[in-house]
Formats: C-alpha cells, structure tokens, sequence
C-alpha cells in the first residue's frame, strides 16, 4: 500500500522515501557514516570506553540498513569473509548459553569454580561456556561493525568499491594531522581523545601507539597503488596526494616510537616495490623510468627525503629512541609466553570465552610476574583468540589462513596478467598486501581488537574478495 502527502502537486510516496534509501547516493553515505563513526568511536580496545554507546547501536542499524538493501547475489560475492565473520559470531553466540552443571564442570579449566560451588556455595548454577559472559557479549556486539562494513560494501556500486582505499587512506590521514597536534602538546593536552591512552605519545585517532603505527604502515601500499593506478584527467593530483599521503606516513609511524610498527613500515614499502616492479610488463622498467621519468625522480627523491628527515627530526627524540630500546612492557611479553601457552592448554577445546583473557590470566598469572598494573591482553591476537576461542577458533582461524594464501595467490595472479596487457598495478594485491601488513601485526600486540582496525579488515578482505570474483568472471585483466 502506498501513503500519500497532502502537497501541492504530485505528492511524495512511501515507496519514493524506500528509492531514495536505497538509492546509490544514500549507500555511499551510509558506508562514509559508518567508516567516519568507527575512526571517531572505535579507536580503543576496552569494553567500557564511554563512546561506544553511539558506536554500537550505530554499527547494528547500518548492518540493518545494509541488509534490508541488499541482494542474495551481492551478499555471495563476499564469499569466504563473510562466512567466516558469521561463524565467529555464532561461536561468540554460543559461549552465552548457559550449560548444566554436569557439563560445565567438566570442561578443563574450571575446576577451581567448580570446587567454590561444591565446598563454599553448597549449589551448581547454570553457567555459560564464557567465564566473563558480560565481556563475551560486549565482543558479539563489537562484531556488528565488521559484519556492517562488508554486507554496506557489497551493495556500493561498482565504480565506488574503488574508493574505498581513499577512504581509508583519507582516515590515516586524519590520524597523522591529529597526531602531529599531539605531538606539539602536552602529555595531557585535549587531543587525546581516550582517558586510558599512551600520554605523550603519537597515538592518532587511536589509545594505543602501537595501533597507530601498524595501521600507518598498512595503509602505505594503498597510498602507493592510489598513486600508481591514477589515471583521466585528475591522474596527476591524485598522484601527488596519493604519494604525499605515503610520504606523511613514514615519519609519523616512526614518531609513534613503536617497534613493532616501524618494522612493519619497512616490510610495507619494500613489498609494495617489489610488488610493483613485478607489475610492469617485462622489458619496460627502462622505458617506465624514461616516459615517466618526472614521477619516477619525484617518487625516488620523496622516499629519500622522508627517510633522511625523519631521522634527523626523530634522531634526538625520545620517540625514536623507544624503537631501539626495550622497555619493560616488551620485556613482559616475552616472559609471559610459555604462561600464554599454558592458558591455550588449560582451557583446550571449549576456550574460556571472548573477553575474558585479563581475567584467567589473573588466576594463572605466577608470582614471579605480580606487578602493580595488570595485563589487558595476551599482546599476540592469533594466542589470544585461541585460549578465548578454543578449538573452533582455531579451526576459523586455519580457514582464514587458507583463504589469505589463495587470495594472495590469485591476486599476484592478476599482476602477473597485467603485466602482458600493460597494466602497472592491481589493486587487489595491493589490498592483499595491507591487510597481510596489518594480520602481522597482530603478532605483536593486538590490533585486531580495536573496533576502527576490525573495520579496516573487514573492508579490505571484502574488496580482495569481490575483485577476485570479477577477475574470475572476466576474460580480461582486472585492476
């Protein structure tokens, strides 16, 4: 049934207002909102930081929004990931069910509980898998940003899927300029946008350093293809925005003073070169350089003047000497790891529930490692997810691996095919390369529990895929 207006003249409809919703323009705004909230809300890893409460309830309705305009055919063009991020969530979902007695007492790691029912409260509660189930619901509710950011992909036009690593670069982007007021300001200054952040430190849209670095350095290759892909009539502007952006990166990755983000950066600008030297037909790296030999010099002399300023400007400061010290966090992490181990033993197969590592670490944390703060994660997120996860994360997590190891290898697949048609870059091997940048990260901290970078990962995994299925349907190279 359509409800008309009184209005002078053709009056608007019920079914008008559902066009313009689901018209291209409205979709577009829809993945800029939930990008821009997640980069704004979404920079910290805690359960309880305040803005959240717009974040959450943002990131369901933009899911909704995004399902009710989608199609069965565009939902399949995500293919593996979204398959595996609903199956994480129905695993989330599942460690919330309360289990009878008999069955929770007898998964491994719970004797302890199941002895203080026993000897001091005399009666056995139903309990779910989860041993912190209100952290296990805020990780579900957490996913629905990610399942938003894939399911408002799928339904953008074609055209428009391309955009979205300017998107992100235009976030990291963001990220630096809010970084350099940082920097400039005191350690309590008002642009620390977290109460629980690293004071005095380059933390960007970010609490955490080390996440500001690693997604810097994951966003270099898709800066570089940006520039390297341009073409029409605005080819040479996006060049030198694109490579500026990239140049901006570098030094204000090193500024983070994270270790870990800098050898990340190095791993970023040495793949994407050879990437894209891989990319030119065979017999055109001399002619490249000669018809473009403007570009080539100015990209040459933009590395080398990044390089040789951020040294210079970093050399005396206490930033970059972080990146050569080892501090006392560090130092913990590598005295925690057999204890990390043991957790994934402990609580194998059912895994102690999403959210809850701080708290079972306490109960196996060794006297020799009791200090005044206490430790947030496992700073590794593939440890992590398997002592919260147990056997079926681990499982998700093999099938992960094996869907990163075929994309990347139909990906490089594409480069190869571009280099006979004359082509110079493919964008989804670039993406594949800063999603692999940012997954390595998490070796050594835990990236991928900030909602922002779940974002990130998300739209990066569903453009991989999606350009793959279009390369797979088409005769000729894709970009």
């Amino acid at each position: 049934m359509t409800i008309k207006f009184n209005a002078v003249g053709r009056a608007p409809t019920l079914g008008n207002f559902q066009q313009r919703l689901r018209s291209p323009l409205s979709r577009q705004i829809a993945v800029l909102v939930l990008v821009a909230g997640a980069f704004l809300f979404g920079g910290g890893s805690r359960g309880d930081i305040a803005s959240l409460i717009i974040l959450r309830p943002l990131s369901i309705m933009l899911l909704g929004y995004g399902l009710a305009c989608s199609q069965v055919d565009q939902l399949r063009e995500l293919g593996a990931p979204l398959k595996l991020l609903v199956a994480l969530a129905v695993l989330v979902a599942a460690q919330l069910i309360p289990l009878p007695p008999m069955v929770w007492h007898a998964l491994p790691g719970r004797e302890l509980i199941a002895s203080i029912d026993r000897d001091v409260l005399g009666l056995a509660p139903w309990r779910p898998i989860s041993l912190s189930p209100s952290k296990t619901l805020n990780t579900f509710f957490v996913l629905a940003l990610p399942l938003a950011a894939m399911v408002n992909f799928a339904i953008l036009p074609t055209e428009v899927k391309d955009r979205i690593p300017a998107l992100l670069v235009a976030a990291g982007v963001a990220s630096c300029l809010l970084g350099l007021l940082q920097a400039v300001g005191t350690a309590n200054s008002p642009f620390y946008i977290y109460r629980i952040t690293n004071n005095g430190m380059v933390v960007g849209l970010f609490s955490n350093r080390n996440h500001n670095a690693i997604f810097l350095a994951c966003l270099v290759p898709l800066a570089l293809s940006l520039g390297l892909s341009a073409q029409g009539r605005r080819a040479a502007l996006t060049r030198v925005v694109s490579f500026g952006a990239a140049a901006l990166f570098v030094p204000m990755v090193f500024a983070t003073g994270s270790r870990a983000g800098s050898a990340l950066l190095l791993v970023s600008l040495v793949a994407s070169a050879a990437l894209w030297l891989a990319g030119l037909p065979n017999g055109r790296i001399k002619t490249f350089f000669r018809e473009r030999s403007l570009l080539a010099t100015a990209i040459a002399l933009g590395l080398v003047a990044t390089v040789v300023l951020t040294i210079l400007l970093f050399s005396g400061s206490q930033a970059f000497a972080r990146i050569f010290e080892r501090s006392p966090a560090e130092e913990l992490r590598w005295q925690i790891m057999p204890q990390l181990w043991h957790l994934i033993s402990t609580y194998f197969p059912a895994g102690s529930g999403f959210g809850s590592f701080y708290l079972v670490y306490q109960i196996r944390e060794p006297t020799a490692l009791l200090m005044p703060a206490y430790l947030n994660q496992a700073h590794n997120d593939f440890i992590g997810f398997l002592i919260e996860g147990g056997i079926v994360a681990g499982v998700l997590m093999f099938l992960a691996s094996g869907w990163m190891v075929l994309s990347g290898w139909l990906a490089f697949g594409s480069v190869r095919q571009n280099r006979a048609s004359g082509s110079f870059t493919s964008q989804s091997a670039f993406s594949w390369l800063s999603l692999s940048i940012l997954l390595l990260g998490g070796l050594f901290d835990y990236p991928l529990r900030t909602p922002s970078l779940m974002c990130t990962a998300a739209l990066l995994a569903a453009s991989i895929e999606v350009k793959l299925r279009v390369g797979a349907r088409q005769t000729v190279p894709f970009r």
